[in-house]
């Protein structure tokens, strides 16, 4: 079922959200882009952004996701 919209129909969305938790959600398959002062920092895919942020920007966003405990 997984890319089932973007394979068949050549389907892509835009999802914009301050929130990374969010992000990872929905684009763990995808690419995220990530802006800082209205320039894009990091774009790559979205496994990477959670697990290698490189911009400190990212990492602050990284860093502010609750995690359960």
């Amino acid at each position: 079922m997984r890319g089932r919209l973007r394979d068949d129909l050549n389907l892509g969305f835009l999802f914009i959200t301050h929130d990374l938790a969010i992000a990872k959600y929905f684009g763990w398959h995808g690419k995220t882009a990530v802006m800082y002062l209205g320039r894009i920092v990091e774009f790559v895919p979205t496994p990477q952004i959670i697990n290698s942020p490189e911009h400190p920007y990212t990492k602050a966003l990284i860093e502010a996701i609750p995690e359960p405990d």
